[in-house]
């Protein structure tokens, strides 16, 4: 008999602690700080020109050995 009530004691507490925690509002995310959003499309950036002017020279080179 003192089990059950126990049990039954625990259940109610769970929910009520659950339902204290459905009421509390999520807290509000701080915003990200603008570098965030920046440094990926400098990177993006940095990165193709990189890539770019490696195959213009490597195509340089090519052309060169091929005439001489």
């Amino acid at each position: 008999m003192m089990r059950k009530h126990f049990l039954k004691e625990k259940i109610e507490a769970g929910f009520e602690e659950e339902r204290e925690l459905l009421e509390h509002e999520p807290e509000k995310k701080a915003k990200l700080p603008a570098l965030s959003y920046v440094r990926p499309v400098f990177f993006t950036i940095l990165l193709t020109v990189t890539l770019i002017a490696l195959a213009i020279n490597g195509w340089t080179a090519i052309k060169f050995f091929m005439t001489h």
